[in-house]
């Protein structure tokens, strides 16, 4: 007998296989559904801003009681949702370490541990600044502007000191994993804590200024384009001094907004 192949069982075996090279996958695809997410809520009923609080008192902020929680608890869930769309493109690589040092059966649950370890740094680092933030929204929209411009300046400074080189380099560290086990878990979770406390040493000024500017999407878009660009690209120093234009753009949308 002749052997035939049928097209859509092997178009299916070429979308498994290319699953199996990609693991991240889902990853990248929750990443989507985050920015995703954040557009359709800006459409549909546009959050407040995390430094503007019209209609409260700059004396609210002197203690947070209950008027003030549901609006820090808004924006701690604003926060947590760029946190999901922004940070988890900049950790493709050290994923991909985790999945390939995986065995096959817990290579997706391994993932979903270095995340859960990488997630939880960025998450506390908003937690304990956003009532600081918050608070400075009390100001006028020209005082907003000034923080926005100095964020942004020390934003542009830190891209060119040698503690940041240093901490980019960080975020392209391994480490090795137990292969099965509570140790795997535990040991893929510690690798997504270091990581995350390494990107939080690279990228805290990139998402100090979205948080104080206007954190209009478009500006978003330039500070994730700024992050990539010198998480992925060659010649760290080169990428991370071409990264100041990109910031520029994004205080300039973030300006425009403020002073709307």
């Amino acid at each position: 007998m002749t052997a035939f192949a049928i097209p859509g069982l092997r178009a299916c075996r070429i979308d498994r296989d290319w699953f199996a090279r990609h693991p991240e996958w889902w990853m990248l695809a929750a990443s989507a559904a985050a920015w995703l997410a954040l557009i359709l809520s800006r459409q549909a009923a546009p959050l407040v801003p995390l430094c503007t609080v019209s209609g409260v008192e700059p004396a609210s902020f002197s203690a947070f009681g209950p008027p003030l929680s549901p609006r820090l608890a808004a924006h701690f869930g604003e926060w947590c949702l760029m946190t999901a769309a922004m940070m988890p493109p900049l950790v493709v690589l050290p994923v991909r370490h985790v999945a390939f040092r995986s065995f096959r059966d817990r290579r997706h649950r391994a993932i979903a541990e270095f995340l859960a370890g990488y997630l939880a740094v960025w998450i506390v680092a908003g937690a304990v600044l956003l009532p600081l933030l918050v608070g400075a929204g009390s100001l006028a929209a020209s005082g907003r502007a000034l923080i926005a411009a100095a964020g942004y300046a020390l934003a542009a400074a830190w891209q060119l000191t040698g503690c940041k080189r240093a901490a980019l380099q960080r975020c392209h560290r391994t480490v090795p994993l137990a292969a099965e086990g509570w140790r795997a878990d535990i040991a893929c979770a510690r690798y997504g804590l270091g990581a995350g406390g390494s990107c939080l040493a690279s990228c805290w000024a990139f998402m100090t200024v979205a948080m104080l500017g206007w954190h209009a999407l478009p500006a978003m878009a330039f500070l994730e384009a700024a992050a990539l660009r010198e998480r992925y690209r060659p010649w760290a120093r080169r990428r991370i001094r071409s990264s100041i234009p990109l910031l520029g753009a994004a205080f300039v949308l973030d300006l425009s907004g403020i002073m709307a």
